[in-house]
């Protein structure tokens, strides 16, 4: 009877050891920007987070979102590792920063546009017209940044949105370079909509992704999330507009 007993007890220990450690807390860097309604952690529910949150339950884990500046959140990802995945990422981010690093990243998870927004009197103006540009800190695209480094144009970087378009409507700024919706929105909740996309400028169309150094496997489950859930990503595209 003692035998049958422990047998049984081994069983269930063994049992609940891999449920406990299937269920999992991980720390998901992101960047200290309030970038509504793509992403703004820790200050209101964006169309990431949801999903990412949705992910996370239907994994069976949980994430915590940890908000630090761009240069220290690359810093905890590839060096001291105190953060498991960085949100957004794209292999095109940070090249100098990663080199030498393995970087696992997920399927395209939100598309996005990187563009210029310029008032609607401006519209159509050629790159050579502009002398000044608004951008978030961190962001250099490559055509902007060249004429930077040439002297032809003057980049001005905030960490505020808000500031960043109140430049432009001052005329501070010639324009702003930001992701097109997040820009805009805050532009027709606040000014009317009295600046346009031109699309006629340089600009990026790409995805965020979900990236890591140490859990694959978590990216892979994520991948196959994305797959078979493409009714959720619709219906958050278009909650948030």
């Amino acid at each position: 009877m003692h035998k049958v007993i422990m047998i049984c007890g081994f069983i269930l220990t063994t049992f609940c050891t891999v449920v406990i450690a299937e269920t999992k807390h991980y720390v998901v860097g992101v960047e200290e920007f309030d970038y509504y309604p793509l992403y703004a952690f820790g200050k209101r529910a964006s169309i990431s987070e949801d999903l990412l949150n949705a992910f996370a339950s239907h994994a069976g884990i949980t994430f915590e979102y940890k908000p630090l500046d761009i240069n220290r959140l690359y810093h905890e990802l590839l060096v001291d590792g105190s953060v498991d995945f960085k949100y957004p990422d794209n292999a095109y981010w940070g090249e100098d920063k990663k080199k030498g690093a393995t970087v696992i990243y997920s399927s395209p998870a939100v598309p996005y546009t990187d563009g210029v927004l310029v008032p609607k009197s401006n519209k159509g103006k050629k790159i050579s017209s502009l002398s000044s540009l608004g951008m978030p800190t961190g962001f250099t695209p490559q055509v902007y940044g060249d004429l930077e480094t040439s002297g032809a144009l003057k980049l001005k970087r905030h960490y505020s949105m808000d500031r960043l378009v109140k430049d432009v409507m001052l005329g501070k700024t010639q324009g702003l370079y930001s992701n097109i919706i997040v820009a805009q929105h805050l532009v027709d909740a606040d000014y009317g909509a009295s600046l346009t996309y031109d699309s006629s400028l340089p600009h990026s169309d790409s995805h965020y992704h979900l990236s890591t150094i140490k859990h694959g496997n978590i990216i892979k489950q994520f991948n196959d999330f994305l797959i078979r859930n493409p009714e959720l990503i619709n219906t958050l595209k278009e909650k948030y507009n």
